[in-house]
């Protein structure tokens, strides 16, 4: 996570809440943002054979960041070769 990131949530967690809000609107800052909603409807749009719960998909989206590539990042293509090997190795384990 990033340094912002965890300045905001400090300050929401002390109650400052204009603080984290001044943090988030910082123009010199970004915030790319996954969620598991991202994975869930991605993979339902590949067809029934690539469907996951929204269990799943937490689990596919926290392996996203713990393991992806800091050079690729994390986009649409990383998702779905993820979800794929998460179906392949959900199948090879029955």
């Amino acid at each position: 996570m990033s340094y912002t990131i965890n300045r905001a949530i400090t300050a929401l967690e002390k109650g400052d809440t204009k603080e984290a809000i001044k943090i988030l609107k910082n123009p010199d800052t970004i915030h790319i943002v996954w969620s598991t909603d991202d994975v869930y409807y991605f993979a339902k749009g590949l067809g029934k054979k690539y469907h996951v719960t929204k269990k799943a998909a937490r689990e596919i989206l926290h392996n996203l960041k713990q393991h992806h590539d800091s050079s690729e990042g994390i986009n649409w293509d990383v998702i779905k070769s993820s979800i794929m090997w998460y179906k392949y190795v959900q199948l090879r384990s029955v």
